[in-house]
């Protein structure tokens, strides 16, 4: 039981969700047997149970990521010269970043549209606070103002919830420092306390995507896994193009030979691809960067900054977990819901900053998950199949750090 419980937590949802499907497949077909639809209708119950205790934790999570964010950010101290040119870099490639993500993601649900078979498979698995239907622009925004906003709150309403903590966390900035910093901390305890109960419920979360899976492959057979089979296939090409574009970064803006970047990079990755840290890729991160001939001085600030504010897959990868959670729901998103997931992904990415990634991300990409009427309890069960993707992105995510040092260092003015 000990080696099980040091298992990382995707593999163990990955091994509940697999079990899941072969108990489901090995019953009786729906309706032939009452007791297998008995425990059916048992493990929907678990799983639902066990997906309503992740989400009463969101919307808190969600105003107090945003609230202290903001209000740290807005009372903070600028920094040095070589800091302010790394935060202009990161924010022009994160823009980048949202184009890209928006262009790719409606291009392959174009060119891979969900198969029907996948949205029948996956209609009971998604959460039903969240209405699998399409949202237009027009009550999206007529709807991101809360007239009231504890109503927001019992209503399970995220837009407005995230306007009301944009706003707060604006206005506590402008509070004098001991005021600020007594709301922060007392909201900042908040947060840790959701955080706690959150781990709480991850614990279970092999269990819970057990009970759904079973459910799912009783009455669909295989086809949950051939939808599991589309969604990977989609999210491992994003991720693909986006590591891909670290290398023209570093080219064009670098002003580095892509054979030269190449090499230079190849141990930050392997080390990222067998850590799936970039924090952990740190030390091997700035030898790549000496080696590229990054002044020690301009490494030394950039790449610990990247680490600490920078996930240039994180955006792109928050609405492709909304989008083909949308898609696979039978809604799949426009242009225009989509330029407002991306901001509301670039919004929740910068609230996010410093996060333990799995105990976090169920709050970060609910807000994108509302913009496009996804289920947000489609995301457990992506997640339990995303070891390789989330080493792929970690790979991304180092690889435009380095090739973002490059970029940083063609920015210094040249020494006297």
């Amino acid at each position: 039981m000990r080696r099980i419980g040091n298992l990382p937590l995707g593999l163990r949802i990955l091994a509940g969700m697999l079990l899941g499907i072969t108990i489901g497949v090995s019953l009786p077909k729906a309706g032939t047997a009452e007791w297998a639809d008995t425990l059916a209708v048992s493990g929907r119950i678990v799983g639902k149970l066990w997906l309503a205790s992740l989400q009463m934790t969101v919307l808190p999570l969600v105003f107090a990521l945003l609230t202290t964010g903001l209000a740290r950010a807005g009372s903070g101290a600028a920094g040095g010269a070589t800091a302010k040119r790394a935060v202009a870099v990161f924010a022009i490639l994160y823009a980048f970043a949202l184009l890209i993500g928006i262009a790719l993601n409606l291009l392959l649900l174009n060119l891979w549209p969900v198969s029907s078979a996948a949205v029948e498979a996956f209609r009971n698995v998604g959460s039903t606070s969240v209405d699998a239907t399409v949202p237009s622009v027009g009550d999206i925004i007529l709807g991101i103002v809360p007239t009231n906003i504890f109503a927001a709150l019992a209503a399970g309403a995220v837009l407005p919830v995230v306007v009301f903590a944009l706003l707060f966390g604006l206005a506590a900035a402008r509070a004098d420092a001991p005021r600020r910093d007594s709301i922060v901390k007392l909201i900042d305890t908040v947060a840790d306390i959701m955080f706690t109960i959150v781990g709480w419920v991850l614990v279970l979360a092999p269990l819970g995507v057990l009970g759904l899976a079973l459910a799912t492959a009783h009455e669909t057979g295989v086809a949950m896994l051939w939808g599991l089979g589309g969604y990977l296939r989609h999210m491992i090409t994003v991720i693909l193009v986006m590591l891909a574009l670290a290398y023209p970064v570093a080219v064009f803006w670098g002003r580095i030979s892509i054979r030269r970047f190449a090499a230079c990079v190849a141990p930050s990755q392997l080390v990222a691809l067998g850590t799936q840290s970039s924090m952990a890729s740190l030390p091997v991160m700035l030898k790549s960067a000496d080696t590229l001939g990054v002044p020690e001085e301009t490494a030394n600030v950039t790449l610990p900054l990247a680490v600490s504010v920078f996930r240039f897959v994180g955006p792109p990868l928050t609405m492709t977990y909304a989008a083909y959670a949308a898609a696979m729901a039978g809604a799949p998103p426009s242009l225009e819901l989509m330029i407002l997931c991306a901001a509301i992904a670039m919004l929740m990415e910068f609230a996010g900053v410093g996060l333990p990634n799995q105990v976090s991300l169920f709050a970060l990409a609910a807000p994108a998950f509302a913009v496009l009427g996804a289920p947000l309890g489609f995301l457990p069960v992506f997640l339990s199949v995303d070891v390789i993707p989330d080493a792929l992105a970690t790979t991304g995510i180092v690889s435009m750090d380095v090739a973002a040092a490059t970029a940083v260092n063609r920015m210094q003015p040249p020494a006297e």
